[in-house]
């Protein structure tokens, strides 16, 4: 669990260094099913600069 946090605040780190080039950037966990590739979830992990209202929305699949 420690190397997943870790991973998780190295990518948020990432996420806002690409938003200072990249206006609208997300930072995304995606986890699908290893045999079928079927989406099991979609966690936003960050959200860095102008990121639609709706984006979580739109990650869900809502």
């Amino acid at each position: 669990m420690r190397v997943e946090h870790a991973l998780t605040g190295a990518l948020a780190v990432w996420g806002e260094a690409i938003a200072i080039r990249m206006p609208g950037t997300a930072v995304l966990r995606i986890v699908a099913d290893g045999e079928t590739g079927e989406l099991e979830s979609a966690t936003i992990l960050g959200q860095f600069g102008e990121v639609p209202e709706d984006f979580a929305e739109q990650v869900s699949g809502g």
